[in-house]
């Protein structure tokens, strides 16, 4: 991922450099695992973070712990991604390039967050994020095509899931080839119109 945001959580308030700065290097690591292996251990989560076991669960009590500070913190990354994008302005295929190349980097992270978290545990922050997904909503609204009638929560998730499709080939294809290719999609369709 280029662009982070800064803290783990909203939690962090109150607690000393040293734990914040320890918390985000575990939080990072979880970024780096769980999206890839739902089912990694927290062994494995501390190896990638460079700290013991000991270590993580001085500033995380139990894994559930580890998933909503990660959960928070994609929450707050995705936020920040939507809002740099500034899809309320200009014209939409610009504004929807722009909101693709700010959260590319984060779909499988998304995509983890949204399947590996339960919405009763994280009521905060989901409503945060949904402000972000309401600003996407408008955008495909005011990007309706002329004529269709499918309705924006499907034009909405159809965004994600292309999305999602997109960071899976990284690893075959360029970035910016993908982000081409889930423009394409997007703007024209699978197959032509008559």
């Amino acid at each position: 991922m280029t662009k982070r945001a800064e803290t783990t959580s909203g939690t962090d308030e109150g607690m000393s450099g040293a734990t914040v700065r320890a918390r985000a290097i575990i939080v990072r690591a979880a970024l780096e695992i769980l999206p890839l292996n739902p089912t990694a251990s927290l062994n494995e989560i501390a190896e990638r973070a460079g700290v013991g076991r000991s270590t993580l669960h001085r500033h995380f009590a139990d894994r559930d712990d580890v998933v909503l500070s990660l959960a928070r913190y994609i929450s707050e990354a995705a936020i920040q991604a939507i809002q740099r994008a500034s899809p309320e302005f200009g014209e939409p295929q610009d504004a929807l390039r722009r909101i693709v190349n700010e959260l590319f980097d984060l779909g499988p992270a998304l995509v983890w967050m949204h399947e590996n978290v339960r919405r009763e545990q994280t009521q905060v922050f989901y409503s945060e994020f949904n402000a972000g997904i309401n600003a996407l909503e408008t955008l495909f609204e005011r990007a309706r095509p002329t004529g269709s009638d499918l309705p924006v929560i499907w034009r909405s998730r159809v965004f994600w899931e292309v999305l999602r499709l997109g960071a899976s080939f990284t690893e075959e294809l360029p970035r910016q080839r993908v982000i081409d290719m889930i423009i394409a999609t997007l703007s024209n369709g699978v197959v032509e119109s008559n």
